[in-house]
């Protein structure tokens, strides 16, 4: 019985963190909309928010920055920080789902020993 226990134990926390990657890369998708859109909304008074995201996605961030940097026409501030809003809730959110999944795996092997 002590053996049953213990395996639904596995199976329960296993079945959980299935969402572990799906749920971090969300959040940091959410962060991002909300930074973003009020930098947006009001440059003059959020645009410098975003900076926060470089230190959340770093060190990915690098090649993020380096890759919006390649996208920037001669827009208004709004216009830019749409494509860097882009490029960041894409990259970042796939950075994150990488994280999660990573952890995830190191999680399920502690899990079955």
């Amino acid at each position: 019985m002590v053996g049953d226990a213990s395996h639904a134990a596995r199976i329960h926390a296993s079945t959980a963190m299935k969402s572990l990657p799906c749920a971090l890369a969300g959040v940091h998708a959410v962060l991002t909309v909300l930074l973003f859109g009020a930098a947006i909304l009001s440059p003059e008074r959020s645009g410098l928010l975003p900076v926060f995201l470089y230190w959340v996605d770093y060190p990915c961030s690098i090649g993020m920055n380096w890759l919006r940097n390649l996208l920037h026409p001669d827009w208004s501030v709004e216009s830019n920080l749409l494509i860097d809003g882009a490029v960041f809730f894409t990259i970042g959110s796939l950075w994150f789902y990488l994280i999660g999944s990573l952890v995830r795996l190191a999680l399920l092997k502690l899990i079955r020993r």
